[in-house]
């Protein structure tokens, strides 16, 4: 563990605030910059401390919108987040699993709270075996539907992936440019929730076999 790694805990239940600033002060290497009950309070101490971690609610309002909101406070580094969640939160947490951010879990072990802080010191991303679950199950969930694509669905969705123009995408999958517009929107409707990043994922193990 590197010497002081800076963090600031967010969270709206001050039993909660005072669980999680018990079980980081508890760790060496560790130092605890402020300790905040909402967004607002967060984006200023962002300004003021500049962390290297933050350990956050994640039901707290417009925390998916976080990065953007602290983008001007927090220039010289990334923002990394490890986001706290209840089981009551999992719906929440299957909405946000594949974006750039970790999770730690209600009931994961205190051993994985330190593994979480060094992984995403290293850049890294880190997902508690509790967060790791309902990944898998949206994993297959995702295979799922994919699998359930047309022929041209999938070649559609694999030029949305790659970037293509509408053009370069006619092209490729042998249909009109306005067949083209048409299909995109379609699949829009049928991803839904799921990302572009998780379900590109998803493709890349179909195609490996893995």
């Amino acid at each position: 563990m590197p010497t002081h790694i800076t963090i600031i805990i967010a969270h709206s239940q001050p039993l909660l605030r005072l669980l999680l600033q018990n079980i980081f002060s508890s760790k060496p290497g560790i130092a605890i910059a402020a300790v905040v009950a909402n967004t607002s309070g967060l984006l200023k101490a962002i300004a003021i401390h500049r962390p290297d971690i933050i350990v956050a609610d994640i039901s707290l309002p417009r925390m998916r919108r976080l990065p953007q909101l602290a983008a001007v406070a927090q220039q010289e580094k990334p923002l990394r987040i490890i986001f706290w969640w209840k089981y009551c939160h999992e719906a929440l947490v299957r909405k946000m699993i594949n974006n750039t951010a970790s999770f730690i879990a209600e009931d994961a072990p205190l051993s994985a709270y330190v593994v979480a802080l060094k992984e995403v010191m290293k850049g890294a991303i880190y997902h508690c075996p509790q967060t790791e679950k309902l990944a898998g199950s949206k994993n297959d969930n995702m295979i799922a539907l994919v699998q359930k694509l047309n022929e041209k669905y999938v070649l559609l969705l694999h030029c949305v992936l790659n970037n293509y123009s509408i053009a370069e995408t006619a092209t490729a999958t042998d249909l009109k440019e306005s067949t083209v517009k048409t299909y995109r929107k379609r699949l829009k409707k049928i991803i839904g929730s799921y990302s572009y990043a998780a379900i590109e994922n998803v493709l890349k193990k179909m195609v490996s076999g893995k």
